[in-house]
């Protein structure tokens, strides 16, 4: 093979570069591409003149490649074991409360006598469960004295019935933690239910998922993504933080797992682990500056497959468990919620924030900050704000939903860049109405503005909250769904079809601070790509990209799934 030949060459169709990409503008499109050595060498009748002897091509025949797409917020771990290690109690599987007979069945069991299960939703079951629900399930299969553990939708909930609460030493004189909340009776009694911090009282109790069950559910996950078009994630919280998060399966054992398929040549999306310490809940300088020192190093030479980027924090919760930090009222009981780290009072809680996010940019790491209510994001964005970022430590807010957009220049000038979730908006819209109202509602996600001040946004699906698939994420951001889940038009904070792309790729990789080499299909760039079945659609019927399937995904040149 001479130095003019391909690897591979894909012709025949349109590949959407990105190169040259800005906000309303598509960048460079061709009708091929040229690989060799695992990056792009080649475009349109540069590439075709690189075919030769040993060179595979690839015949487009009208499809549309684009760059592999980069979810910025998908909890791998707890995706891989919430979705092809426990039962599913979501409302599709059990229809109403009495369903769950139907999954706490015996041969749900694991090897630790526990049942793990996951997916249910109080608010699309029409009321909040309790331990009662459990124990009659249980009941109905002679599995009374068996304790189950139900993970909720968000991640922030788990539902166990009167047999785990004795195997965890829970009752009446069990302290709610910092930061968490304990649902119960009139008489302090626990009802079974367990939100953010709180849920610690319960998976710190739980036996930890081991490491080659962890290996076998990631391999699975893995051909799941491939199959998506995903060849790049950041999973945003590994570590001892994992007892109060899904299902607790993001331990260090999870990280052992990632390593070991990377070292097998298997992990076939390119991975960054944010760090999680305290979890959702009372986090200090402290726990930060010691979980760092203490945290496992990974092998050098391996950054661009595996690589710890940075620190998660969590500066409060979610609305739904009225642990979200807002200026104003919401909801029932009609809270402001609060910060969710260390702290007596508010100004405490700030100081400690700042101090947080100071030991994090000090050890030269990334912070990406989980804050949905309004006052979280504006103390969040003014401790980082007096803090030059790097590319290697772009700090960032994770959800924001109630990011203001005036404020956004604000946000770009300091380097502090945002990933927002617009399915799970879309989702839960309907509760914001509730909560919010319409004023405070339609200020959701302001995503164009944040393209033109030139913030790094992307578009991430939170998986397993929701699912990994990435095209609901661009079809609600073009459409603006996310306020009524109506489509907007003329919504100013709608986008484009080419933006949100390039938010799940251009954008992604300037987050990650791979923007010199991953993102986009150019000459030098990595070839991360994925072939589309069809055309891309236009924005005003961004819908039929529902339609479009992967037929091939390719990481570093390499094919890792092909239909």
């Amino acid at each position: 093979m001479n130095d003019m030949t391909a690897d591979v060459v894909l012709r025949g169709g349109t590949v959407l570069t990105l190169d040259g990409w800005a906000p309303g503008r598509t960048g460079r499109v061709a009708d091929a591409v040229a690989i060799r050595g695992g990056v792009v060498c080649a475009l349109g009748a540069a590439a075709r003149e690189m075919i030769g002897p040993g060179t595979r091509v690839i015949e487009l025949d009208g499809r549309t490649v684009v760059p592999g797409l980069n979810d910025t917020h998908l909890h791998l771990a707890c995706y891989a074991m919430g979705r092809h290690g426990l039962r599913d109690a979501s409302p599709e599987r059990i229809g109403s409360w009495s369903g769950l007979s139907e999954v706490l069945t015996r041969d749900a069991i694991g090897p630790d006598g526990w049942i793990r299960a996951r997916g249910w939703d109080s608010a699309r079951m029409g009321r909040a469960p309790t331990r009662t629900d459990v124990d009659a399930a249980l009941a109905a299969n002679a599995l009374s004295g068996t304790p189950a553990v139900l993970f909720d939708a968000t991640g922030h909930e788990l539902l166990v019935g009167s047999a785990a609460l004795e195997r965890c030493g829970i009752d009446a004189r069990t302290p709610t933690p910092d930061g968490g909340a304990v649902s119960r009776a009139a008489d302090d009694t626990p009802t079974g239910v367990f939100s953010d911090a709180a849920t610690r009282l319960v998976l710190s109790a739980l036996p930890v998922i081991g490491r080659d069950a962890l290996t076998a559910v990631l391999r699975t996950a893995l051909q799941d993504l491939a199959r998506l078009g995903i060849t790049s994630v950041t999973d945003p919280a590994i570590g001892p933080g994992h007892a109060t998060l899904f299902d607790g399966s993001a331990s260090y054992e999870a990280l052992e797992a990632l390593r070991r398929l990377s070292a097998q040549d298997r992990l076939t999306v390119r991975t960054q682990v944010l760090l999680l310490f305290s979890g959702t809940g009372g986090e200090t300088a402290r726990t930060v500056r010691e979980g760092i020192a203490g945290a496992p190093r990974l092998a050098a030479g391996e950054e661009r497959r595996l690589r710890i980027a940075g620190v998660k924090v969590f500066a409060d919760g979610i609305p739904r468990s009225a642990t979200a930090w807002h200026r104003e009222p919401y909801g029932d009981p009609h809270t402001r919620g609060r910060l969710a780290v260390a702290g007596d009072t508010d100004q405490a809680r700030l100081r400690e924030l700042d101090d947080i996010l100071g030991v994090i940019a000090e050890a030269g790491l990334q912070a990406g900050v989980h804050a949905t209510g309004d006052a979280a994001s504006d103390a969040v964005v003014s401790s980082l704000a007096n803090r030059p970022a790097t590319r290697a430590t772009r700090p960032y807010l994770i959800h924001g939903d109630f990011l203001a957009a005036d404020g956004m220049d604000a946000l770009a000038a300091a380097g502090i860049g945002w990933t927002a979730n617009p399915v799970i908006s879309t989702a839960v819209c309907h509760l914001g109405h509730r909560l919010f109202g319409r004023e405070r509602q339609e200020q959701r996600q302001p995503l164009a503005s944040a393209l033109r001040a030139g913030v790094a946004v992307t578009l991430s699906s939170d998986a397993p909250v929701v699912d990994p698939d990435w095209r609901p994420a661009i079809i609600a951001a073009v459409e603006r769904t996310q306020i009524d889940g109506a489509r907007r038009a003329g919504d100013p904070e709608a986008v484009t079809g080419m933006d949100a792309l390039a938010m799940m790729t251009v954008n992604a990789a300037r987050l990650d601070g791979a923007e010199s080499w991953k993102g986009r299909l150019a000459p030098g760039f990595a070839a991360d790509l994925v072939v589309l079945s069809g055309e891309w659609p236009p924005d005003e019927e961004i819908g039929a990209l529902a339609d479009l399937r992967t037929d091939l995904t390719m990481v570093g040149g390499r094919v890792v799934y092909e239909g």
